[in-house]
């Protein structure tokens, strides 16, 4: 199997049929995750990592919107959707439908993924459940003229 197609796999049976206990078949034993939220050494930590989101969000889906690869990398561009049904981090479940997008970047070896970059919007989706403001732009005022 080439290297994207690895990548939309363990996306599909793991993430979109929740399923942590397929990681074995996509990641090598000692995968390093690289995420804003938690950074793992091992494919337990990351087990960890999907089994929290899946206890948050119980219809999470996520869609590649477009990937590419080079040598050993695989850059996927992605849309996430869910429900906080379980509440996030540690809050009460909030019901809110949230849509976020991201990147992830992954390097394969050996027919596994050994170390994976995953960049989302997490400050959108904290600001759909509104754990945080969200923030407006205002337009600008006329221009302003400095004079000597």
């Amino acid at each position: 199997m080439d290297n994207k197609t690895l990548v939309r796999k363990l996306l599909d049976d793991v993430f979109n049929k929740r399923d942590a206990s397929n990681l074995s078949k996509y990641c090598a034993a000692n995968c390093v995750s690289h995420d804003a939220l938690a950074t793992t050494v091992d494919i337990g930590g990351l087990r960890q990592v999907f089994e929290g989101y899946f206890a948050s969000f119980s219809d999470i889906h996520v869609v590649i919107d477009s990937q590419i690869a080079e040598g050993d990398l695989v850059a996927t561009r992605l849309t996430c959707t869910a429900t906080d049904t379980g509440g996030f981090m540690g809050r009460p479940p909030t019901r809110k439908k949230v849509q976020i997008s991201g990147i992830q970047f992954d390097r394969v070896r050996d027919g596994r993924i050994a170390e994976t970059w995953v960049q989302m919007d997490y400050l959108s989706m904290m600001q759909q459940l509104g754990m945080v403001p969200r923030f407006e732009l205002t337009k600008p005022g006329p221009a302003q003229h400095l004079h000597a």
